[in-house]
C-alpha cells in the first residue's frame, strides 16, 4: 500500500490473498504460488516448484525490485539472484519455540514436530544469512538491534495502522458491564508463543468481567466469552472502542523480547488500555504509561477484579492513550524506512 500511495506499481506474488482481508486493487496483477509446508522445508521437488513459479512472475514483470515478506520468499530471491528487500515479520531467533498446534483432540506427530523443529533452525540460519547481505525491514526496536549484529541496513517498521484508516474510528459507548478484548485465535489454534489457555478459567469466575474475542471462527461464545468471529479492519476498530480494556497477556518466553504485535496499536487506537505481560519488551517500551504491567498470568484474576470497579477512570485514560496512539502508534511515521531500504538494495545492484 505504501509503494502505491507513492504511484509505484505493484504486483503480488504469493499464495492468492483473502479479498476480505487485502484490497486486491492494490495489485496490477496477482500471481499464485504454491507454497506448501514441504516447500518450506526446502524440500525438493517442493522448493523447485515454488522457485520456478517466482522465477515465470519475475519474467512476466521484469520489476525493478521485490519486498520479500518472509524468509521464505527471501530465501527464494537469494538463489534466484534478484535484488531485494527482506521484511523480518517474524524474528527467526534462536529463541523462538516450536510451534506446536493442537487442532481438536489431534495433536502434531512426532514426525510432523521433528521437521517443524528442523525447520526452525534452518529458518534461523537462512535469516543470518539474508540479512547479513540484504536491506531488512523488521517490527521492533529491540528486533533492530539485534540484527544490527549482522548488518546496518536494518529498518524499524512496527505494525501500526495507516493515519488514513485510524481515522476512520466510530467510537461507540461502552459497554455498562466491565468488558476485555482478546485479538486473534489463539484459543483454538494456540501456539506456545502466544499461549492464553488460562483465559477461559479466568473469565469463569463471575468476578472478572467478561472476554470479547475478534478473529477466530471456531470459537463457540459461552455465558462469559463472546466469539465475535473475523470482523473488517475498521469494523473491528469500531467494536473495540465498546470494551475497556485490551488483553495481550501471553505466558512469558524470551523470545518475547522481540515482539510488538498489531493488536498493541488496534487496541490503543480503540482506546482500550492495554494490559500486557513483562516478558514483551519491546510493547511496553512503546506503550510506556498508557498500559498495565504484569509478571505473570497469574495476576491477571486479581488486577481484571480491581479493574470492574474503576470503568470511569478507564475510560478516562483511554481518551489519552487515543492521543497517543495518533501521534505515536502511525504507520505513516515510519513509511520512510521501507522506501531507504529500497534505495539500498537497488543502489546495490546497480554496482554489480
Amino acid at each position: 500500500m505504501s509503494a502505491t500511495r507513492r504511484s509505484h506499481t505493484c504486483y503480488f506474488a504469493g499464495l492468492n490473498p483473502n479479498p476480505t482481508i487485502f484490497d486486491r486493487q492494490l495489485f496490477k496483477e496477482i500471481f499464485d504460488i504454491s507454497w506448501s509446508p514441504q516447500g518450506k522445508l526446502h524440500l525438493p521437488p517442493f522448493w523447485d516448484q515454488i522457485k520456478s513459479e517466482v522465477k515465470e512472475a519475475i519474467d512476466e514483470v521484469d520489476p525493478h525490485l521485490i519486498h520479500a515478506h518472509d524468509v521464505f520468499a527471501g530465501k527464494i530471491c537469494k538463489e534466484i539472484g534478484f535484488p531485494f528487500v527482506y521484511d523480518s515479520h517474524e524474528f527467526w531467533s534462536k529463541d523462538m519455540p516450536l510451534k506446536l498446534v493442537r487442532r481438536g483432540l489431534q495433536v502434531l506427530s512426532v514426525k510432523r514436530i521433528i521437521a517443524r523443529s528442523f525447520g526452525l533452525n534452518q529458518w534461523a540460519n537462512w535469516q543470518k544469512d539474508i540479512v547479513s547481505e540484504t536491506p531488512t525491514l523488521t517490527v521492533s526496536q529491540r528486533a533492530v538491534n539485534s540484527l544490527y549484529k549482522i548488518n546496518r541496513g536494518v529498518f524499524l517498521l512496527p505494525n501500526f495502522p495507516f493515519k488514513s484508516e485510524v481515522k476512520k474510528i466510530r467510537f461507540q459507548e461502552k459497554e455498562d458491564d466491565f468488558w476485555c478484548a482478546y485479538i486473534g485465535n489463539d484459543l483454538t489454534v494456540p501456539a506456545k508463543h502466544r499461549n492464553i489457555a488460562y483465559l477461559p478459567t479466568v473469565f469463569s469466575d463471575p468476578e472478572t468481567g467478561s472476554l470479547a474475542v475478534i478473529g477466530d471462527k471456531r470459537l463457540e461464545s459461552t455465558a462469559k466469552i463472546r466469539s465475535l468471529g473475523f470482523l473488517p479492519y475498521n469494523e473491528m476498530l469500531d467494536k473495540l472502542s465498546s470494551y475497556h480494556v485490551g488483553l495481550l497477556t501471553w505466558t512469558p518466553l524470551p523470545y518475547h523480547r522481540y515482539c510488538l504485535p498489531n493488536k498493541v496499536a488496534d487496541y490503543a487506537h480503540a482506546g482500550l488500555v492495554t494490559i500486557l505481560t513483562s516478558s514483551l519488551e519491546s510493547a511496553v517500551e512503546i506503550l510506556g504509561k498508557n498500559c498495565i504491567v504484569i509478571k505473570e498470568p497469574s495476576e491477571l484474576p486479581f488486577l481484571l477484579k480491581d479493574l470492574c470497579k474503576k470503568k470511569n477512570q478507564l475510560e478516562d485514560m483511554g481518551k489519552e492513550i487515543v492521543e497517543f496512539a495518533r501521534s505515536k502508534l502511525i504507520w505513516d511515521g515510519y513509511e520512510d524506512n521501507i522506501f531507504n531500504a529500497y534505495k539500498i538494495a537497488l543502489e546495490a545492484d546497480g554496482m554489480r
